[in-house]
């Protein structure tokens, strides 16, 4: 579909690994199977998973990996904030990493938006069902979980229940 190579997002994403690759370099010995690697598969995972969706036939298989790819941004996200919690990494490495990933996460985020049919035709007043500032209600003795939420347009509101599985 894409040349992959000319995307900023995997561009930068490469960059991303890179820097995350030296910034665990430091770590210590017994991290070289755990955090360390789950680091460093986490940021290779999100430029292979851009350059591998560019290759599909079709713009659905492509969306698959782009979330794969945010999906991988999140992980590394939280990864980074344990090594720096931890002592592994500075705070200035800590910031330097987290910055580049969130752009990185916007940049997909854009790229899905393009991917996703209709997504810039719809309202954001469609009648749908907002959360209501994440108002979470737990149900008693069930395996589901309940939202307050609110329809923007008429001002009423649902509580909607999911099953937990």
């Amino acid at each position: 579909m894409v040349n992959y190579n000319e995307l900023k997002v995997w561009q930068k994403s490469v960059d991303l690994a890179i820097a995350v690759y030296r910034a665990t370099a430091d770590f210590p010995q017994d991290e070289t199977f755990g955090l360390r690697l789950q680091m460093r598969r986490a940021a290779v995972s999100i430029p292979c998973n851009v350059a591998e969706g560019a290759g599909r036939s079709s713009k659905k298989d492509y969306r698959r990996f782009v979330l794969q790819a945010r999906g991988s941004v999140l992980e590394l996200e939280t990864q980074i904030v344990i090594s720096e919690r931890l002592g592994f990494i500075d705070l200035p490495r800590h910031d330097e990493l987290k910055t580049a990933s969130g752009e990185i996460g916007k940049m997909l985020n854009g790229l899905l938006r393009y991917l996703t049919p209709d997504a810039g035709r719809r309202t954001p007043d469609a009648g749908r069902l907002t959360p209501d500032p994440y108002v979470f209600a737990s149900i008693p003795m069930s395996s589901a979980f309940a939202r307050r939420s609110v329809n923007r347009s008429t001002g009423t509101g649902a509580l909607i229940k999911y099953p937990c599985i």
